[in-house]
Order: C-alpha cells, then sequence, then structure tokens
C-alpha cells in the first residue's frame, strides 16, 4: 500500500465533510459550468431586454443591431448563465416568464451602472463630453421642449443631448429598451417601473383651415397621426365608429401642413397650432368631447438611478413647463 502524500485528505473523509457541511456544498455541475460560460455579458442583457421588450427576436434583432440568430443565442447563453429560462414562445410572441420579469429589472440596473461608470470614469478623466440620450413625443420634441434645450444647454454646456422625437409609444419602448435615460411622452403610460412627473396640462382641439367648411360627422375627412401616438390614442373615443383617417401621418407639422391644405380636419394639441389660430390660418371646430384635456408626463425607469444630467434636466423642464400655468393664474 503506498504510503500516504502529507497534508492530503483521505476520500472518505472528505465524503464525510460534505454529509456533515451540506450548506457549504456546490454541485460540481453548476460549478465548473459558470467558470465555464463565465459572467453575463451586457450584450446579452441588452438583447434579452430588446426581445423582452417588443416580444419579438426579430424586431428585436434589429434594434441591437445583430441577426435574429445572434439574437437567439444570446437569450440562450444568457438563460444558460443564470440556470432558469427566461422568455417564453408563445403564438402570440414572446413573454418573459416570472424569472425573466425579475431579470429585466436587474437588467435595467447593470446596464445603467454600466453607463454611470462609464460616464463618472471619463468625467474624471476630463475626456469627451457627457452624453445625454432623450426621447419625446412631437408635441414636446416640436414646441415644448426647445426652450428647456436652450437653457440646459446654457447652464450644462458639458453636456451634449441627443433627443429623439417621435411617437409616444416609440419613446416609451426606448426607454423601457435602455436607448434613452428620459423619455417625455404625451399620456401617462401603465407599469410599475416607472417613474413618471407631470409636465403640464394640454389640450387637444379639432381644426380645419379657414376657408374649410363645418366637417360633416357621417363623412369625416380626418387627418390622423400614426397608430401609436398619444395624441391619436386619447382622441380615439371621439372618432364616430368606422370611420377612417383620409391620411395617416407621422408627426404633428406634417398634420399640421395637411390641415392648411385643406386636405381635412386634425385633432391638435392647442399650443402647437397657437400661432396658426392666432393668424386665423386655422380655426378650431367644435367637436362633441372637445376640448380635451390630457397630461404631459416625463419618465424614467425605476430600475436605474438617474445620472446628475438626467436628474437637472427632468427638473428644469418640470420649472419651464409649468412656469406659463404659474403665470396664467396669478
Amino acid at each position: 500500500m503506498p504510503a500516504p502524500v502529507p497534508g492530503a485528505v483521505p476520500p472518505l473523509i472528505g465524503l464525510q465533510i460534505i454529509r456533515w457541511f451540506p450548506s457549504t456544498w456546490i454541485p460540481p455541475r453548476r460549478s465548473t459550468h459558470l467558470a465555464a460560460r463565465g459572467r453575463m455579458k451586457s450584450t446579452h442583457l441588452r438583447t434579452f431586454l430588446a426581445v423582452a421588450t417588443v416580444g419579438s427576436f426579430s424586431a428585436a434583432a434589429r434594434r441591437v443591431h445583430v441577426s435574429q440568430s445572434t439574437a437567439s443565442l444570446h437569450v440562450k447563453e444568457l438563460e444558460a448563465d443564470v440556470g432558469v429560462q427566461l422568455l417564453d414562445r408563445t403564438r402570440d410572441g414572446v413573454v418573459p416568464t416570472a424569472a425573466g420579469r425579475v431579470m429585466m429589472r436587474y437588467a435595467h440596473q447593470l446596464l445603467g451602472l454600466e453607463r454611470e461608470a462609464v460616464t463618472d470614469v471619463r468625467a474624471h478623466a476630463d475626456l469627451a463630453v457627457d452624453a445625454l440620450h432623450v426621447a419625446a413625443s412631437t408635441v414636446l420634441g416640436d414646441v415644448h421642449l426647445p426652450p428647456v434645450l436652450a437653457a440646459f444647454a446654457n447652464a450644462w454646456p458639458n453636456v451634449q443631448v441627443a433627443m429623439r422625437v417621435t411617437g409616444s409609444a416609440a419613446a416609451l419602448t426606448a426607454l423601457r429598451l435602455g436607448d434613452v435615460e428620459v423619455a417625455f411622452l404625451g399620456q401617462r403610460p401603465p407599469g410599475d417601473d416607472l417613474v413618471v412627473r407631470s409636465l403640464a396640462d394640454d389640450e387637444m382641439v379639432m381644426v380645419a383651415a379657414s376657408s374649410m367648411p363645418a366637417p360633416d360627422a357621417s363623412n369625416l375627412r380626418w387627418v390622423a397621426r400614426e397608430l401609436g401616438s398619444a395624441s391619436r390614442s386619447s382622441v380615439a373615443s371621439l372618432i364616430p365608429d368606422g370611420c377612417r383617417p383620409v391620411v395617416t401621418v407621422g408627426s404633428a407639422e406634417g398634420v399640421r401642413q395637411c390641415v392648411l391644405e385643406g386636405v381635412g380636419v386634425a385633432f391638435m394639441s392647442r399650443v402647437a397650432v397657437a400661432n396658426d389660430l392666432a393668424a386665423r390660418r386655422l380655426r378650431v371646430v367644435p367637436w362633441p368631447g372637445t376640448p380635451l384635456r390630457r397630461s404631459l408626463v416625463v419618465a424614467r425607469l425605476a430600475a436605474v438611478a438617474p445620472s446628475i444630467a438626467a436628474t437637472a434636466f427632468i427638473e428644469l423642464a418640470c420649472e419651464r413647463m409649468a412656469a406659463p400655468r404659474r403665470s396664467a393664474a396669478s
């Protein structure tokens, strides 16, 4: 029998240790698996968030700029890393499991922390200017936010703001995907994953070209915003059943120009057409349910701590957009 090696633990004693202290035992398969796979990758987290948010591998792949097969591989590897299924593939699309919803919250936190780390390190190294990415609905982006952008640029000259102007639904999706840090929306969104603050009240009215005759409810020539726009969804109940828009336009300015050309009537934010109403190029048309009041809001992800720049931008927007209401009431 070979002599025992000094310091070696006999096999039997090793087995006894495992039995005596089961809470300290990590199954070899899991330990080996994690060592081989490595830690979760931010690219996998971004792909998973995109799929869980839009409900489609193909649409998510386009958003994160990878092939559909790569997106599927990212999710499979992430599921392998955490050891549970994160997504359910159903006939109606891809939805997160209960574990997947928890993973979404942590993915937002991890990716937000990654962005915060890069920003903080670059700031201490006096490198390139910081960047703040925001999304806004067209009424907010075209009408309300330009004065806020000007004031912010003067107060924060080292922060470069990149603002995408789109529909409220697309802005909200960009926020939940982590593409932007702040979203300005034309209506209050559902969901407990957001921190939402009211900015100002807005009035939706029906407008027509001054030379256009009064619209006929039985044959309404209606210029509409695209599906997913808060402006369109907020007035959906005011449209007669079966009435289809004569034309659909993807921006408030496009709708305004169509109305000025006499294409039809439209429901628009009063502030967006204030100059046209004052110059009598457009007129307000009485319509049941109007004026329709709605709340313009700003949202951020609850799971992600906002950057200093984002906090400052939100506070400035709230202050500037509330100022006209205070002066009107005084």
